[in-house]
């Protein structure tokens, strides 16, 4: 029977206390007083004053020899969120490409497949970057820094003021030519215009963007002069609302960075820092700007500046002067690839043009408005044609060979690109040559004096072709399809154009009869090509390769006459100390056809050190007031 139990009674069995009771009795009263006593650590910790940050520190890094910044006039630093890595774009025996520094080493290494790359942009990871691969119609890439393949995300051309990686997955870039800002997502596909240019306040070209923390909105600049022509007085920053598409402007300033501090900084034309609190979700300034101090690089024309900033605090810059940072120098260049320097031709040079005669160079140099130079060749003086506050560029010598052509753009809202010209030494005031609806982006003259060639552009990332008599008021259409097509050149006995065209896809070099241009057609050249330029022979056609990583000075010996026949083709030097550009002409012809003026970065271009501020935020917090 069980004896805890009796049949007809009420019997309960007696129940022994568990064996490990005691220890239970005594762990709560302990653990008890564990958590007691760690609250009270807890609330005495933040009774506590929070550790002072770290000192602020300031101090130089140098670059190794031959590792050091490339002489391009777009920006050339990154640093990963977290500062433990500086990419830059570098000198190297093949152009620019991607160097990137770490911490714990030395010197920087050399990022495989980054040839060509200009304005770097970390991703959020901090290890993948996105560049543009070259100045003007390339694409945006994006290489791993653990290894692998590099990868192209843009299915169109781009401009080259800028690129930025947002936390929304979107890689943010200035658009060709003039437009506001374009994005793509990080992984490839159609890219989108995003935002609107603002047409009664003279608005021209969004760029240099900055992709808030938040993903709400984008830092950008606003030019009011177009590619070419930024880094002025009258730029100003502006903030887009992802959500609305619409901007509004903050501040006058060329170029801007978010600081993680909820701060602003900003560089105005004449290299100054300044730095001013910033709302990020009400996307507003909520303070007065502060200038932080002097001498930050600034190329002129590009609006570009070397600084970049860490989410930890890092600071990261270039030292420098207003368009110091990406000059240029003229040199001659046999075609054997031997240089000799041109005495006196220094700074942000573009366009040059020699005359008949071989005597002068004419020549554009871009400071804070961009102006035509005049050169006396070999050891002659440099004067200035074109004075004023006007955009004076892409000069083009007439037929006479004492007249100068040129395109014109007054600074203020809304103001047009017109064709002017004036004698070479000045005597006499410019006179309007082509007032038109449209932009007028070059001018070329035929020969013979009959003819003047033009190119305007009539959307951005669209421009044509057309050609007129002088003294006549209609013109004839060259090149005006869907296609982008530029930089026109006349052969020295008027009767064939050399054109660029992207109609294929890629730029390619193309032939037409000329003035009746469909009577035939012929591609130059192969796998990319811009720049063509008539020998003044007749029987052979300069141009640049491009597309590849090693660009290349080419001709090609053609018969013309009554029909055109193109012959075979020559490398005839490579190309990477030299300026090249879908945009700029960059070189020019010598009446022998033995030598070229040629453009190329200038020494004191080639930095090897960087300045460095660590624990930025601690200078923003100190002395910059948040409300």
């Amino acid at each position: 029977a069980n004896p805890g139990f009796t049949f007809g009674t009420s019997a309960v069995a007696t129940a022994r206390p568990p064996q490990h009771d005691w220890r239970r009795r005594i762990a709560i009263p302990a653990l008890a007083a564990a958590g007691l006593l760690a609250i009270a650590a807890l609330w005495l910790a933040l009774q506590r004053p929070a550790p002072p940050p770290g000192p602020v520190a300031r101090y130089r890094v140098a670059l190794a020899p031959g590792r050091g910044l490339a002489g391009t006039p777009w920006t050339r630093l990154a640093v990963s969120p977290d500062g433990s890595r500086l990419v830059y774009v570098g000198a190297s025996d093949r152009g620019t490409q991607l160097f990137v520094r770490t911490q714990d080493q030395l010197d920087a290494e050399p990022v495989p497949g980054t040839e060509g790359a200009i304005n770097p942009a970390f991703a959020q990871d901090g290890n993948r970057v996105a560049f543009m691969d070259r100045i003007a119609g390339g694409n945006v890439k994006v290489v791993s820094l653990s290894g692998g393949a590099v990868t192209t995300v843009t299915d169109s051309l781009i401009g080259a003021p800028g690129v930025a990686w947002g936390s929304d997955g979107y890689i943010y870039y200035d658009q060709i030519g003039v437009g506001p800002l374009m994005r793509v997502r990080e992984t490839g596909g159609g890219a989108e215009s995003i935002g609107r240019l603002d047409s009664a306040r003279g608005e021209l070209q969004h760029s240099w963007p900055d992709v808030l923390p938040n993903g709400k909105g984008v830092i950008f600049t606003v030019s009011h002069h177009g590619p070419g022509s930024m880094g002025g007085p009258e730029e100003e920053i502006a903030v887009l609302d992802l959500a609305t598409r619409t901007h509004r402007v903050l501040l006058r300033g060329i170029f801007a960075r978010y600081a993680a501090t909820g701060h602003l900084l900003y560089i105005t034309f004449e290299g100054t820092l300044m730095a001013v609190s910033f709302d990020q979700d009400r996307m507003e300034i909520v303070g007065e700007p502060v200038a932080l101090g002097d001498g930050i690089g600034v190329r002129v024309g590009g609006g570009a500046v070397d600084l970049a900033l860490s989410a930890s605090g890092t600071l990261w810059y270039a030292a420098g002067g207003v368009g110091l940072a990406g000059s240029d120098e003229a040199v001659w260049v046999t075609r054997e690839g031997q240089t000799t320097p041109i005495p006196g031709v220094t700074g942000l040079l573009s366009d040059p043009a020699l005359s008949l005669d071989g005597k002068r160079l004419a020549i554009g140099v871009r400071e804070l408005t961009s102006h035509i130079m005049i050169k006396e060749l070999d050891q002659g003086p440099v004067s200035k044609l074109t004075t004023g506050s006007s955009n004076n560029w892409r000069a083009a010598w007439m037929a006479d060979g004492r007249s100068v052509g040129y395109v014109s753009q007054a600074i203020g809202p809304r103001s047009n690109r017109d064709a002017y010209h004036l004698p070479a030494d000045g005597s006499r005031a410019p006179t309007l040559l082509l007032d038109l609806e449209e932009n007028i982006d070059r001018v070329v003259f035929s020969r013979d004096g009959a003819w003047v060639l033009y190119q305007i552009v009539r959307s951005p990332g669209l421009r044509d072709l057309f050609a007129r008599r002088l003294g006549s008021d209609s013109s004839i259409a060259l090149a005006a399809s869907r296609a982008d097509e530029v930089a026109p050149a006349l052969s020295p006995d008027g009767h064939w154009l050399a054109y660029v065209s992207n109609e294929s896809g890629v730029f390619e070099v193309y032939v037409r009869p000329f003035p009746n241009i469909a009577d035939g057609r012929w591609q130059i050249s192969i796998s990319g090509g811009a720049e063509p330029v008539w020998a003044n022979s007749g029987r052979e056609l300069f141009y640049r390769s491009s597309g590849a990583v090693n660009d290349s000075q080419m001709v090609i010996a053609v018969t013309t006459g009554k029909s055109f026949v193109p012959g075979a083709r020559k490398s005839l030097f490579p190309l990477t100390r030299y300026s090249t550009n879908v945009v700029y002409q960059q070189y020019a012809v010598a009446p022998d056809d033995r030598r070229f003026v040629m453009l190329r970065a200038t020494e004191a271009n080639r930095a090897d050190q960087l300045i460095v501020v660590e624990n930025f935020f601690e200078v923003l917090r100190t002395r910059v007031a948040r409300q």
